[in-house]
């Protein structure tokens, strides 16, 4: 008898052992899920800000595009480095009954005025924003901003500008493009502008999507821009 009462004691102290036990893993488990939810949640939320940061990035890109004095990039597509260069470019330019008036008719206020917005919701998510990615942002930023008071400026004092030779703004476009890049661009007899400002967008696009887990085969930023060049002519 006594010896079934111990037996069924012992029993009993190791089930209320194993119960206690396993109280303390179902605790524990419901404490880890938690944590692992409020995780994935709190990483996803911060996944949204990361892209909605980036849409605005990306729209303020656009925009700087857009704001661009027409004009001046037309000028700079159009025309070959031997006539940027030449001694009565202006002359020949100013003359011109579609180039002169035009040219002419630009406000360097307004026109910086245009590029800067005051509205832009990229000072509210830059911790978002990875630091490649804003000085991308800011490499682009300068270069249409630098073009337009510089062209503007040399202009009204009767001279032409080309921003190949400033050596502040190839000082600036030297910390986001490496020296091919920067050689293939300045290289270029026509469309390098053009060639310049894709090759920016291209690097930001390029940066944004490892950025976002974007999967994407990414080209090279020198054969990306020969590709563009290569459709061009071919609708040419």
């Amino acid at each position: 008898m006594l010896l079934n009462r111990l037996q069924q004691s012992g029993k009993y102290q190791g089930d209320k052992k194993i119960e206690f036990q396993r109280g303390d893993i179902a605790k524990y488990n419901a404490i880890l899920s938690s944590f692992f939810q409020n995780h994935l949640a709190a990483s996803q939320k911060i996944f949204d800000t990361r892209v909605k940061a980036y849409e605005a990035l990306w729209e303020k890109v656009l925009k700087l595009k857009e704001e661009f004095p027409a004009g001046i990039a037309l000028v700079y597509q159009l025309l070959m480095d031997d006539e940027l260069n030449a001694e009565d470019a202006f002359q020949s330019l100013d003359k011109n009954p579609k180039f002169g008036p035009t040219l002419r008719s630009y406000d360097h206020d307004k026109e910086m005025i245009k590029l800067v917005d005051s509205k832009s919701l990229l000072p509210k998510f830059r911790p978002y924003i990875a630091d490649k990615s804003h000085q991308l942002f800011v490499t682009y930023n300068s270069l249409y901003g630098r073009i337009t008071h510089s062209f503007i400026w040399n202009y009204q004092k009767g001279i032409l500008y080309n921003w190949k030779k400033d050596e502040a703004l190839i000082s600036i476009l030297q910390i986001s493009l490496t020296a091919n890049e920067l050689k293939f661009v300045m290289q270029q007899k026509s469309r390098a502008l053009n060639s310049l400002a894709e090759m920016l967008e291209y690097k930001i696009m390029a940066d944004m999507r490892e950025q976002l887990q974007i999967s994407d085969s990414q080209k090279d930023s020198i054969q990306y821009i020969k590709d563009i060049d290569r459709l061009i002519h071919l609708k040419d």
